[in-house]
């Protein structure tokens, strides 16, 4: 996990660098943690399943998309960890 490198400050600072305008106010932002957009094409029946799970879960297509989605990567995080954890104490055994 990378380092939070930026400075913190009161939002009210941050107005005050903001309307002066004299100071980059990036250095003050997380921008490694925007919301980007991405598109992606399914076939109908794919729509028709996550539309039922969703509304079996009581949360929206989106949502369950995120979920599945950051269930994955996380699952492979938490695999390649293990692998490497592994990979380590076999090279440390006698």
């Amino acid at each position: 996990m990378k380092k939070n490198n930026k400075k913190n400050i009161t939002t009210q600072e941050f107005d005050e660098i903001f309307d002066e305008g004299k100071e980059d106010i990036l250095q003050y932002c997380d921008v490694e943690n925007t919301i980007k957009r991405v598109n992606v094409d399914f076939p109908s029946w794919v729509i028709e399943s996550l539309d039922e799970e969703a509304k079996r879960v009581g949360i929206t297509r989106q949502s369950i998309i995120k979920s599945w989605v950051i269930s994955i990567i996380d699952e492979k995080q938490k695999t390649a960890l293990e692998k490497k954890k592994l990979d380590l104490q076999l090279k440390l055994a006698p």
